[in-house]
């Protein structure tokens, strides 16, 4: 009798702490969604620490490590864009860490592979002598990735973001990161039935970044309607709303005066 009851308490808690986790992943995969389309850094790191929660609980959660992971990348970019060094310097290291653990935990999961592969990115444009052990790096996480996942829209699009931002002495091509950006943006207008704590991210990211291929290639119209596309899927996305799409309307303006 005695065992039995140890059994089913130790059952009652695992569900427990499965159910706490899951609520702590998801609670903090909305907040970083929302603090992503606003640009606020306390918003992403009150996500962060609500993933840490999670790990506090199972540090062997997979979900748990991806997600913290992911909303390491999501303020590096920040800090990266905003020239913010001191946080860039502070979490890169951890992130890239979380990255491995996470890729080791999901038995190469190709999400974290691509993200890590974005982060080695990151690396070298802060240091492009790194460039020379990090770029086979980088590459290889991410080609990794998409043989494993080829229809994975999030892979498509950060190798996608990485042919756009490399110079075309290092393998840079607007072309091949449009090719990139249409697929991604395909492939997740076909998702369907997206488990509860799988990733979803990525769609109004996949549409901006399209949209600045065009607009790099002079098609103003379709990029206009990819950044209207962003904003109908999420009218909050202050990249598109306050900048890019601002910025084309303008220039689009002042050619037709």
């Amino acid at each position: 009798m005695k065992q039995l009851l140890a059994l089913l308490f130790a059952f009652v808690s695992l569900v427990r702490a499965q159910t706490e986790i899951e609520e702590l992943v998801l609670e903090g995969r909305k907040q970083i969604e929302v603090g992503w389309s606003s640009f606020d850094k306390q918003s992403m790191m009150d996500a962060r620490s609500k993933f840490e929660r999670a790990l506090n609980v199972e540090s062997g959660n997979k979900y748990a490590v991806y997600y913290l992971a992911y909303a390491e990348y999501r303020l590096l970019t920040q800090s990266f864009s905003k020239k913010d060094d001191a946080t860039f310097d502070q979490m890169i290291d951890g992130a890239i860490a979380h990255c491995e653990k996470a890729i080791e935990l999901g038995n190469g999961w190709s999400e974290p592979k691509a993200i890590l592969s974005a982060l080695y990115g990151y690396k070298i444009a802060k240091n492009w002598m790194s460039a020379i052990t990090l770029g086979p790096k980088s590459n290889g996480l991410i080609e990794e990735a998409l043989e494993k996942e080829p229809d994975n829209p999030r892979v498509l699009l950060i190798r996608g973001i990485s042919y756009f931002n490399k110079p075309s002495m290092f393998g840079g091509s607007v072309d091949k990161a449009q090719e990139d950006f249409e697929e991604s943006v395909h492939l997740f207008e076909l998702q369907k039935n997206v488990a509860a704590l799988d990733p979803a991210w990525g769609y109004t990211d996949a549409l901006a970044w399209l949209g600045k291929a065009y607009e790099q290639k002079e098609m103003n119209d379709r990029a206009l309607n990819a950044y209207k596309k962003a904003l109908s899927v999420n009218p909050a996305f202050g990249w598109v709303k306050y900048n890019l799409l601002p910025k084309l309307e303008g220039k689009l303006a002042a050619t037709i005066e």
